[in-house]
């Protein structure tokens, strides 16, 4: 079996040759920068220094060296921007704590706090609120809005939650050409990762919104319905843009359960390179028009509304 066979008879609760194997498909498989660049010199592979392509968690971008290596099955298709507003491009040189070479996102900078650990702006910009820090010594970010209450916050309003999450033109143009450039040139299968608009629904940090669970029931269900109709949505947007057929058991996956991420193994559709990924947008979807990611920085601010 190829990969992209494994991963879809798994999917179909069919018996595969083997159990498929993972490492980086998306955020919760992932190995941080420094552990694969030892993973990289104990293999014996090519040395050269890793990107650190999701920032948050200081995660490695696994390259089909390591890839074919391991035997692994399953690629990434992930957003231009996933946290803190940094895009994944026009990467350079940095140094990790502990002294791995690695390359990080242009955007990438960060300033010493007074016990020498870093901090680290929106988009990386220092005239922008400060969204992650990370003690000296440390291996990932800490996101001060996803733990610290707010009591005197106010849950942001649904439209204003929809409009958020709606994937826009600049984001289903990269992954489009990601899928067909991974389609073209592997047999692997391909998760997409878009997690804020498809993966689980929260406002506010989550201490704040734990609360909200108790004592504002009719907002979250609300919330809920909200976010799986933006979730759907987003999912129709990408099965458009991806050649994803309806009937594919990866769909019906996918749109049952909209809050997790979505396995789209090539052999169950097939991407066209005339397809256009140019949507028309109107009314509330207008607003996500050109912008390639929201931040953590964005759904506070949204909070304290």
């Amino acid at each position: 079996m190829t990969s992209r066979e494994r991963v879809l008879a798994a999917l179909e609760h069919s018996e595969p040759d083997r159990v498929p194997i993972d490492l980086g498909s998306n955020l919760t498989s992932g190995i941080m920068a420094h552990a694969l660049d030892r993973l990289r010199r104990h293999l014996g592979l090519a040395h050269r220094p890793v990107r650190v392509h999701e920032v948050f968690q200081m995660l490695g971008e696994v390259e089909m060296d390591v890839v074919e290596r391991l035997g692994a099955d399953i690629l990434p298709v992930e957003p231009l921007v996933q946290f803190f507003g940094l895009r994944r491009e026009n990467w350079k040189s940095w140094k990790l704590w502990d002294g791995t070479e690695v390359l990080v996102p242009g955007q990438f900078d960060v300033e010493l706090d007074a016990e020498g650990g870093w901090l680290l702006h929106t988009e990386g910009d220092p005239t922008k609120p400060v969204e992650a820090r990370m003690p000296r010594g440390g291996f990932y970010f800490d996101m001060p809005s996803l733990t610290e209450s707010r009591p005197d916050g106010v849950p942001p309003r649904l439209e204003d939650v929809r409009k958020e999450h709606l994937l826009g033109p600049v984001e289903l143009e990269h992954m489009q050409a990601r899928a067909e450039q991974l389609r073209k040139t592997t047999d692997k299968a391909l998760m997409l990762g878009p997690w804020d608009s498809t993966g689980l629904p929260w406002v506010g940090s989550i201490p704040d919104f734990l609360m909200l669970m108790l004592t504002e029931k009719a907002y979250v269900r609300d919330m809920f319905a909200a976010r799986t109709e933006v979730a759907i949505a987003n999912l129709e947007k990408l099965a458009a843009c991806l050649g994803i057929p309806s009937t594919s058991s990866a769909w019906r996956a996918t749109t049952s359960a909209p809050r997790t991420p979505s396995f789209f193994p090539p052999s169950s559709s097939r991407i066209s390179s005339s397809r256009s990924c140019a949507f028309r947008t109107t009314g509330s979807t207008g607003t996500r028009a050109g912008r390639p990611g929201t931040t953590a920085a964005d759904r506070s601010r949204a909070f304290s509304r």
